[in-house]
């Protein structure tokens, strides 16, 4: 069961993500703000302060006599006790002015990078330019030497190809970088693929194998989906851990900063099965916080085969996820598609008992996209899963906007505490962040493969009073074994909320452990309705429950 609001927000017009970037999708720098207001960088909502100076003068080249983790900490709690700076210098004009073309022509030169033939990790450097603003302060640190050393901009480090300006050859010395990217060999033995992106205010995007690019995550969400101008914590600096040896975990920090908090943070990446990331982040309150989202994830959703009829696209689906997943206890997951619907839309699962939630892309098949430059079938899944214990109570929130095209992201999801976020207050979330493909690897109920739903009228029926009657059709997969004695002893249960339905049917697929749910909906025109429907074997579920927001004039 879910509760809903829609909201009335006007869209902010830096809503733009180009599709992709030289050989790979380039990370999207896609913010969601919900006020319109002149801003300087267009990552934030608030004026900048004329004080610029650096937030990184008090770290510098120095040997520190604590772990960096705690180090990190007492930094940002003590920026904390002090009034906001955007802790940055302005970048050079010539880098402020580049368009997309002369910034793609930008590249690492990869026999450069951080700890090749040293270590299974590699880190490449972004060159600051064109959308990307905000130097980034970047600190390697030796656990030998105890040492913390800044990591200067060095031209050297980059090939400036045509169109690029031929002057940035030159370029003696800039604020810092835009951010970096992790390589490991994910695919193959011996070739460092990319697995992780760090990129853009709080963006950055993991990779597991055989993925491309796709849906984001976001260290902190502040003000989403509210009447009020959201907040965008911006990552101001890292501090990377120098690894050792043939390490299998890349360990580094990241001090978030933003005018209501902020943020020490630890990463831990490695690769299993799968890429996965452990991020533990410390928050100082600054101001109280009216909302606050923990472990947002951010992506697109264009249409699917209901909605491609309103597209005019030789491809039948175009999305970087298909829906939310979400599990409360060993028994309950549950599985709501994602729509791009006529209005922004607000939809929260609340909960006292959080396993786990995340966006995910389960059509892997190419022929359901016919995108061999996007690789829609190739974008990863991504689950989060708290390690602080119990997250206690709370909601997960899901917020989808209104797109007519696909370099937009346009669907957030993320955790909110029942309990406010006040002024002076410190906050710990531990949490794991793993990528997965179609089928989460924790999960032993059925899922849902597809649903799809039509008019109950016949083809070329007029439309009259009956033309919102829905007939919906829900099949499920990896469904556990069912031995069929005396008839089927597996059955559907249907949940609404308003409206009524009819001719509730299942059906056996000929297909292994496939069947299929079916059903007339008669709405209250007056009223949405939350649907759910499920598969149960003597009154326990064997199968996920599908969920879904029917609006009056959805279609």
């Amino acid at each position: 069961m879910n509760n809903f609001l829609t909201v009335k927000l006007k869209m902010h017009p830096n809503l733009w993500r180009p599709k992709t970037f030289g050989r790979a999708c380039l990370v999207s720098l896609t913010v969601f703000s919900f006020s319109f207001c002149n801003q300087a960088d267009h990552r934030f909502n608030v004026e900048p302060s004329a004080d610029v100076t650096s937030l990184n003068e008090s770290v510098d080249h120095r040997q520190i006599s604590q772990d960096p983790w705690e180090s990190m900490q007492n930094l940002a709690e003590s920026l904390s006790k002090g009034p906001y700076r955007q802790g940055y210098e302005p970048i050079p004009q010539i880098l402020s002015e580049l368009d997309y073309e002369q910034y793609r022509s930008i590249r690492y030169r990869p026999e450069k990078s951080l700890w090749r033939g040293q270590s299974p990790f590699e880190v490449q450097l972004f060159h600051l330019g064109f959308l990307y603003k905000t130097p980034v302060k970047l600190f390697i640190f030796d656990s030998n030497t105890k040492m913390l050393e800044p990591f200067k901009f060095d031209s050297n480090l980059f090939r400036y190809d045509t169109p690029a300006p031929t002057e940035l050859n030159e370029m003696v010395s800039a604020p810092g970088y835009a951010g970096f990217r992790i390589h490991y060999p994910l695919n193959r033995p011996g070739i460092a693929d990319e697995i992780a992106v760090f990129l853009g205010a709080s963006y950055f995007r993991l990779l597991g194998p055989g993925h491309a690019h796709g849906l984001s995550s976001r260290g902190l969400a502040i003000n989403t989906a509210t009447d009020m101008p959201e907040e965008f914590p911006v990552f101001t600096e890292f501090w990377l851990r120098k690894p050792v040896g043939d390490e299998k975990m890349l360990e580094f920090y990241a001090l978030l900063q933003s005018p209501s908090v902020t943020g020490a943070y630890k990463f831990q990446l490695g690769v299993d099965e799968n890429t996965v990331l452990e991020v533990t982040k410390h928050l100082y309150a600054r101001e109280n916080i009216s909302k606050v989202g923990i472990a947002p994830l951010t992506s697109m959703f264009l249409y699917g085969p209901d909605q491609a009829p309103q597209f005019d696209d030789y491809r039948p689906s175009v999305h970087d996820s298909e829906g939310l997943l979400l599990a409360t206890n060993d028994s309950h997951w549950e599985w709501r598609p994602l729509n791009n619907g006529k209005k922004l839309r607000l939809n929260s699962f609340p909960t006292d008992h959080l396993r786990g939630f995340g966006l995910a892309q389960r059509t892997r098949d190419f022929s359901q996209f016919l995108d061999a430059e996007a690789l829609y079938h190739r974008r990863p899944s991504q689950w989060v899963k708290p390690r602080s214990g119990d997250w206690g109570t709370g909601k997960v929130e899901l917020f989808e906007i209104p797109s007519l095209q696909e370099f937009a992201d346009n669907v957030v999801a993320y955790w909110i505490p029942e309990e406010n976020i006040l002024k002076g207050d410190q906050k710990t979330y531990s949490y794991q962040l793993t990528t997965f493909d179609s089928r989460h690897p924790s999960q032993t109920l059925g899922q849902v493969k597809r649903s799809v739903t039509g008019s109950i009228g016949l083809p070329n029926q007029s439309p009259n009073s009956t033309s919102q009657n829905r007939r919906f059709v829900i099949d499920f997969e990896n469904v556990p074994t069912i031995t069929v004695e005396n008839g089927i002893n597996v059955s559907p249960e249907l949940h609404l909320t308003s409206g009524t339905f009819s001719e509730l049917v299942l059906i056996k697929l000929p297909f292994e452990n496939q069947w299929r749910a079916t059903f007339e909906f008669y709405p209250d025109t007056e009223d949405p309705s939350t649907l759910s429907l499920f598969l149960s074997r003597d009154s326990s579920p064997v199968t996920e429950t599908w969920s879904y927001l029917w609006e009056p004039e959805t279609f």
